[in-house]
């Protein structure tokens, strides 16, 4: 996964896990994911890298926010 998406039932998804000392942060979330609405998988990864790079600056935000005193 790699590529930070799944098929599941025909229809891809984006997602991202996040890491586990930063998961109480976002609600005790193990990953993101968000519906591609698509099921061509070319499509799907184009569709998934603006919201893989979203959940990354949340991600990157946390992180800053936990080491601030």
């Amino acid at each position: 996964m790699a590529d930070h998406i799944e098929l599941r039932h025909n229809t891809y998804y984006a997602t991202l896990y996040i890491p586990m000392a930063l998961r109480e942060h976002f609600g005790g979330k193990v990953k993101f994911q968000q519906t591609l609405k698509t099921d061509s998988r070319s499509r799907a990864l184009r569709l998934a890298g603006p919201i893989v790079a979203l959940w990354r600056a949340k991600i990157e935000q946390a992180k800053r926010n936990d080491k601030t005193p």
